[in-house]
């Protein structure tokens, strides 16, 4: 720097030889850069702000109050009287000496601005809460499809929905309008809770829970929901908070089997081969993904094109991690990140994915990067198995043991470092030997890794397979799996439609750095940076020991994942008549009492991002309903038809069950605020406590497709269909239970996730319960077709 700053002696700048400018140079882009930057933010800020207005508003409403003000005569009364009023308030009155004169055009030219800012502001926030008040309304959520098209009043709402969203909304423009999370009545929810046990209760028991819950609903909960309502007034969601903060940061056990999840690639496409092609492919264009979040140039997600979903986890979803603490963790997340880390036999690069000149690495660029680490580290000979090369394991840990061991590596810089390239990545990836061959072996490997190659702090893990497959683990707090699922949609296809990989299986040139000569690239590039690690000999004990606790529980659990190919959605719903997810949901619970002869409480997510910060609400899937429709499906004295009538009717509960959860009116979210209510008041309450207490034996979801919209992705489209993601899955809840995610990819199309925490156990196996729901799809659909064989 003293060179540096020996250059600028004289006005005019002269270089000398030897004479190093570089600094001034780096800081003069950096404070530019920092400009930029910060100019795109407040741009953003004050766009989504004043949306579904825009600055051409701004322009028209100036030019029209200026024409106005300069004539006069054909001045609106209104308008002249705040012309006055805004002269006295500017104190622009020209007979007065005691202020600065202003000629008559700069008068009408500062009143326009004024009047103009402020008329502008009174209609973004007219148009604001006109659309907010529409969309409160989820009536449309009931309409059948059948008669949406003829429902006069339907239409006219949509109307008015469209008419005040106005054109081109940014990522996050959509979030003033959204309306609060209604608080649901205690009544109704109470009702709804006991109609939801009724099914799984002894008369006895029900009789029992019901005396509790309405004994609460008459005492304690008067005060509690009168409180809970109070904060629905002041917070932009009265749950998502408390959520976020007691469900998933202030959990003490371990994240990688309770809580994260993963996600699978295409089913049988591999756009190519080589690991580190398909790794430097995914890795840009996640970097597209990001930049396009960054810059807010990704389009809000709508249902229906009309209907705005909350956006506000996209915020979180890459370069964020999350961070152990003694009682609660937090989440740390990191505008602009700048790099990825890359694992690779127990050592860890920093990969920067921008050059020396700030310009984003192309795909093949990336690739030789990974190349250079790949080599570097096989040159040695070497795949540390020792601590260092273990230190993902200890998130994979309780988040106590976790929290000490990493406030005694923060001691030492060496260690502080590392972690702190680590947590600022936009996402971690991991390079692994396994070729995985079937289904069930891919999403072993996803979700456990080999207890040192996760970072399950990471939002969003990414590991490349030796035979060019990915898979990623996604950590759960800071959102839920449809971001994922976007993220997958925009990814995947896009390698394909972009061409990213060249025939012979290498990245193609994808930017005008790569048009330059190879030196010349090579010059440009930053080098991997190797992180170390110096660690203290009671924290390489912690993570031997982690990492054999994680190999544990990796022997105990079980996944299976089938894709099924002889109906999808069309039979479904022109065949059978139901939704696609309610008889999937049948089709769950006809499986789980053939293979253990009982019906269990069921969890299936439903989204609540019609509300702003919403995130999931419970749908509570048996009801009286599909327990009777699966006795009769079991019993051989229901007529084909007589069964099909069953499904039908069971499903439409069921539908209603899920737009209630949808719309707010929702169970277990609100017995669960409710509770958090009791327990800051310092109150106890047995109904709460063991409201919440009955365990999800059978923990459900169905993972959303299609959300990007024509011609973006089209699912049915014979291009796009093999670069369709697997989706992905979770461990079970329960011991003694499954956990079970589907998608309805297609009309001809469906896949399953299956699994089951114990193997030891023997009462549960995710196999067995994966053919019970393959052959319970065969049986209806044999059922159905003698149904409508003999209507016909």
């Amino acid at each position: 720097m003293a060179e540096a700053r020996s250059g600028t002696q004289q006005p005019s700048l002269t270089l000398q030889a030897g004479l190093n400018v570089t600094p001034l140079v780096d800081f003069a882009r950096a404070t530019r850069r920092s400009l930029v930057r910060n100019s795109f933010r407040i741009r953003n800020r004050v766009r989504d702000n004043l949306w579904p207005l825009s600055a051409w508003y701004l322009s028209m409403l100036l030019l029209v109050v200026s024409a106005l003000l300069i004539e006069e005569k054909h001045c609106p009364t209104v308008l002249a009287t705040g012309f006055t009023y805004v002269q006295n308030f500017l104190q622009l009155d020209n007979e007065r000496d005691d202020v600065v004169h202003f000629s008559r055009p700069a008068q009408v030219a500062l009143c326009a601005v004024v009047c103009g800012i402020a008329t502008l502001l009174a209609l973004a926030l007219v148009r604001q809460t006109a659309l907010k008040c529409l969309l409160t309304w989820k009536g449309w959520l009931y309409q059948d499809p059948g008669r949406k098209r003829g429902n006069i009043a339907l239409l006219m709402w949509g109307l008015a929905v469209r008419l005040f969203t106005g054109p081109t909304p940014s990522l996050y423009s959509f979030q003033r309008c959204l309306p609060r999370l209604p608080v649901p009545q205690l009544s109704a929810t109470i009702v709804r809770f006991l109609d939801s046990m009724r099914p799984l209760l002894s008369k006895t028991e029900y009789e029992e829970l019901q005396v509790e819950a309405h004994k609460f609903e008459k005492e304690k909960g008067v005060q509690l929901q009168r409180i809970l309502w109070l904060k629905s007034w002041w917070a932009s969601n009265y749950v998502s908070d408390w959520w976020e903060q007691y469900v998933y940061l202030m959990g003490r056990s371990s994240i990688a089997h309770n809580s994260n999840y993963y996600a699978l690639d295409q089913w049988q496409y591999i756009p190519t081969p080589k690991r580190s092609a398909r790794a430097a492919g995914v890795i840009w264009l996640i970097g597209n993904f990001y930049d396009q979040l960054e810059h807010e140039e990704l389009k809000p997600l709508c249902i229906q094109n009309l209907i705005p979903l909350c956006m506000e986890q996209y915020r979180r979803a890459l370069a964020t991690t999350r961070i152990p603490g003694r009682e609660i963790d937090q989440l740390k997340h990191v505008d602009k990140a700048k790099h990825v880390v890359i694992f690779y036999k127990g050592s860890y690069y920093r990969l920067d994915l921008y050059d020396k000149h700030r310009h984003r690495l192309s795909p093949r660029q990336l690739q030789y990067q990974i190349q250079e680490i790949v080599q570097a580290v096989d040159e040695t000979g070497e795949d540390d198995h020792t601590s260092n090369g273990s230190v993902a394991a200890l998130t994979g840990a309780e988040r106590v043991v976790w929290h000490e061991a990493r406030q005694t590596m923060l001691q030492n810089p060496l260690n502080k470092k590392s972690l702190e390239e680590i947590e600022t990545a936009v996402i971690f990836v991991s390079l692994n030997e396994e070729s995985p061959a079937t289904l069930s072996q891919r999403c072993s490997i996803a979700f456990h890794g080999d207890g040192r190659n996760i970072w399950y702090d990471k939002s969003l893990c990414m590991s490349a397979y030796a035979n060019g497959r990915i898979s990623f683990n996604v950590e759960h707090s800071w959102g839920d799996a449809p971001v994922v699922g976007h993220i997958m949609e925009a990814t995947f296809p896009s390698e394909y439609t972009m061409a990213v990989y060249t025939p012979d299986g290498d990245c193609a040139e994808r930017c005008e750095s790569d048009r330059v000569p190879w030196h010349k690239r090579m010059e440009q590039l930053k080098k991997p940076s190797k992180l170390s690690w110096k660690l203290s000999p009671d924290v390489q004990r912690t993570i031997l020991d982690c990492r054999g606790t994680l190999t544990s529980a990796m022997d105990e659990s079980m996944f299976e994942m089938f894709v099924f190919e002889l109906f999808g959605k069309k039979f479904i719903t022109r065949t059978a008549k139901c939704s696609p997810d309610s008889f999937v949901q049948m089709v769950l619970q006809a499986a789980y009492y053939r293979d253990s002869g009982k019906f269990v409480l069921t969890y299936e997510a439903a989204m609540t991002r019609l509300f702003r910060n919403g995130r999931t609400e419970t749908i509570r899937s048996v009801t009286d309903q599909s327990c009777q429709t699966i006795r009769a499906m079991e019993s051989d004295q229901f007529t084909a038809k007589e069964k099909h009538r069953l499904l039908v009717e069971a499903c439409k509960v069921h539908q209603t069950v899920s737009r209630d959860a949808m719309s707010g009116t929702g169970i277990d979210r609100h017995l669960f605020a409710l509770y958090v209510v009791c327990k800051g008041l310092g109150q106890e309450s047995d109904f709460l406590k063991k409201a919440l207490s009955y365990p999800w034996t059978l923990s459900t979801s169905q993972q959303p497709m299609s959300q990007l919209t024509k011609p973006n992705f089209c699912i049915d489209d014979p291009v796009v269909q093999p670069q369709i993601p697997l989706g992905g899955g979770f461990m079970a809840v329960a011991d003694d239970g499954y956990g079970v995610s589907y998608q309805v990819v297609s009309s001809n199309r469906l896949q399953f996730h299956v699994s089951s925490a114990k193997r030891s156990a023997r009462k549960t196996d995710a196999s067995r319960m994966a053919a019970h729901i393959r052959q319970v799809l065969l049986d209806w659909k044999a059922i159905l077709e003698e149904a409508t064989a003999d209507t016909e």
